[in-house]
Formats: structure tokens, C-alpha cells, sequence
């Protein structure tokens, strides 16, 4: 389904750009080549007197090219929302633009999960935010029990719970440290961004 929506995308894209050429070009008219001509080249000969082109009238069609335009900015916007719901959180985050707003506003609430755990301390982890996906990535030992971490995320009547709606977790990757060589395992968790209560739109 995804391939299909991309697809809509691409075509519609595609009619922009045409119909925005032939808007400038009839703004601009056509450009003459003022380069002269091969049989000027091989027999030494002054080029031949080139006639200049009949101007290309200017569009008319503007009105109409810009309703066009919403147009297509509105269809953008439907499959935008369509293709957040469809694909896998992960991929979301991939394509997604940076969201220093969303990171400023879950950051905090992660780091206040991760540090009441019966755990010494908190792991080494980075956070970030794209579009409507935030992304926590916590590196650790080899070997290390992470589920009390995990089970303080999901706790319910969390700030953290109250402005997501959806997490998504990832089987853990073995890395190594680069300096000491110790084994690290590198986990992922994502979550969808929620709109707060009493508020509307796109968070």
C-alpha cells in the first residue's frame, strides 16, 4: 500500500514541475541562440542572419495553475497523514525531519523513567525525535538485565504515557565498545507522539 501512496506522490509532484515550467516559459518567451550555424563553421563564411522566434504569448492561466497547486499541496497533506499511520514506527523515524520540540518535551520524562528504576544507575542512552517518532537508544554490557528500564516505560498514568500513543520495541544488536573492545548491546525503543489532552492537530 505504501509503494502505491509514494507512487500518487511522484506523479503529482511531476505535474508541478510541468505545469510550472510552461508558466515561466510563457512568462519569459523563447530564448534565441545566437551560436552560428555549421555551414558558417566549415566555410569560413559569416553565419547566416538567424530570424528571432515569435514571442510566445505570456499564460493566462495563472489563476488556474494556482488552484492547481493547492490542490496537490492538500493531496500531499491527506497521504502524509495516511502513510503516518501505515508504516512502521521505524521507518517513520527514518523519514522523518528533525522534532527538537518533541525531544524537548519527552526527554526529560525519559530521563525521570529510566533513573527510578531498582537499577544502580541509568544506562548510557540517546534520545532524538523525526516528525511524529521518537527514538530512545540505550547502549549497555553484554549481559546486562535491561527489563526493569523497559517495564519503567510502559508504566501506566506516566506523564511519558499521556503523550504517546504508541511505543514500539527492537530486539537488541551486539556492538563492542571501540576503545576497550567490551561487548555492548545496543537496544531501540519508539515511540509515537500523542496529542496532549485539550489540545488539537498534529503534536
Amino acid at each position: 500500500m505504501s509503494a502505491v501512496l509514494m507512487g500518487a506522490w511522484t506523479v503529482a509532484a511531476a505535474s508541478v514541475v510541468l505545469n510550472v515550467g510552461l508558466l515561466v516559459r510563457g512568462a519569459r518567451g523563447s530564448a534565441p541562440t545566437d551560436l552560428p550555424q555549421p555551414a558558417a563553421l566549415e566555410s569560413g563564411g559569416p553565419a547566416p542572419t538567424r530570424q528571432p522566434a515569435d514571442p510566445v504569448p505570456a499564460s493566462t492561466n495563472l489563476p488556474g495553475c494556482m488552484a492547481q497547486l493547492a490542490s496537490l499541496e492538500r493531496l500531499a497533506t491527506e497521504k502524509s497523514a495516511e502513510l503516518r499511520k501505515r508504516l512502521p514506527l521505524a521507518r517513520l523515524f527514518r523519514l522523518g525531519e528533525p522534532n527538537p520540540d518533541g525531544a524537548a518535551l519527552l526527554g526529560p520524562m525519559i530521563d525521570r523513567l529510566l533513573a527510578t528504576t531498582d537499577a544502580v544507575a541509568a544506562p548510557n542512552h540517546s534520545f532524538e525525535c523525526r516528525d511524529v517518532v521518537c527514538r530512545l537508544t540505550m547502549v549497555t554490557p553484554t549481559g546486562t538485565n535491561t527489563n526493569p528500564w523497559w517495564q519503567a516505560l510502559q508504566r501506566r498514568n506516566t506523564d511519558l504515557r499521556g503523550h504517546t500513543n504508541g511505543m514500539s520495541f527492537h530486539v537488541g544488536t551486539p556492538t563492542q565498545d571501540p576503545v576497550t573492545k567490551e561487548g555492548l548491546v545496543e537496544e531501540a525503543v519508539y515511540f509515537r507522539l500523542g496529542t496532549p489532552p485539550g489540545a488539537t492537530g498534529r503534536p
